[in-house]
């Protein structure tokens, strides 16, 4: 992808920094090749953690415990409403608070980016929260918390006994991975969601010994500091084909990618231009996801099913 930077502008009103990024990139069939592609915004954002938010005054930081879980958006049971109004229900009903990653902000080191969700409570409450919004149907699935590096060392113990016993106590592979330049480790259970849920209430068993680390990843987020800052993407695709999965049976797909990724997204089918606007840590997460997309498409010889 060729990147042009135009000249730097400083407003008169604000005095703040905006930069005008023009890229070329197209989703073609056989691979991404160079085209029309215009992205309009603050920058791409990097993967280095926001400075940790102010805590003075905000009850979340008053615990007493804590626990940190990775979601897709699409796998969150919200209640059918918007992310944010679930949670504020779910905080309700369950006597917890509950954070979600800054406007714009994706956990950048797990695959598919996920939103970061935090609990704050009793543990009983803080159970009771996950398992209401982990609730599915599956009889086998994947949950990825986030530790702190020391309490990390605790779970896995001398030689691996801890983390080996709670593997044979629940029946699910857990293992742990060291995240790059993070102070966090991901502890990830693939197995029942009874299992998931047992994991979770050891993990919390065991942070109170590293309080101050817990507090001190609780702030801020994962991406650049400009990722909640407004951008907007045009993107030429390749083909009508392309356009058909954007918008999905029904406009299915279409409003799947608005609901998981917050963004307002338009596709022009005739001349074959998608737009993606919001906050640009969205739209990049969002524009991640739909390269890929494509370009497993391109590597599928049958071509006929969703990526």
């Amino acid at each position: 992808m060729a990147t042009s930077m135009l000249p730097t502008q400083r407003s008169k009103v604000n005095k703040t920094l905006r930069v005008l990024v023009i890229a070329f990139v197209s989703y073609g069939l056989t691979g991404v090749s160079p085209w029309a592609f215009f992205y309009i915004g603050a920058g791409t954002p990097g993967t280095e953690p926001r400075a940790a938010v102010e805590r003075t005054r905000d009850p979340f930081f008053d615990g007493p415990k804590f626990l940190k879980v990775l979601y897709e958006t699409g796998f969150m049971d919200v209640g059918g409403t918007s992310l944010v109004r679930g949670l504020r229900a779910l905080e309700e009903e369950t006597n917890t608070k509950i954070r979600h990653g800054p406007k714009g902000d994706w956990f950048p080191h797990d695959g598919k980016r996920k939103k970061v969700i935090t609990f704050a409570g009793e543990a009983e409450d803080i159970l009771a929260a996950y398992a209401r919004l982990s609730s599915t149907d599956m009889t086998e699935i994947t949950t990825t918390f986030l530790v702190p590096n020391s309490a990390a060392r605790v779970l896995i113990g001398t030689n691996g006994e801890n983390i080996t016993k709670m593997k044979e106590t629940t029946s699910a592979n857990i293992y742990i991975q060291n995240v790059p330049k993070l102070t966090e480790s991901k502890l990830i259970v693939a197995g029942s969601p009874q299992s998931a849920m047992d994991v979770a209430e050891w993990i919390m068993s065991v942070l109170p010994a590293f309080e101050q680390d817990v507090r001190d990843n609780l702030g801020g987020g994962y991406l650049a500091r400009n990722a909640d800052k407004p951008a907007k993407i045009y993107v030429m695709l390749a083909d009508k084909k392309q356009v058909g999965w954007i918008i999905g049976k029904g406009g299915s797909t279409l409003a799947k990618l608005k609901e998981e990724y917050f963004l307002d997204i338009e596709v022009d089918s005739k001349m074959n231009i998608l737009k993606l606007e919001g906050a640009i840590g969205d739209v990049h997460t969002a524009h991640e996801y739909i390269n890929s997309a494509f370009i497993r498409l391109s590597e599928d010889a049958a071509g006929g099913g969703n990526p």
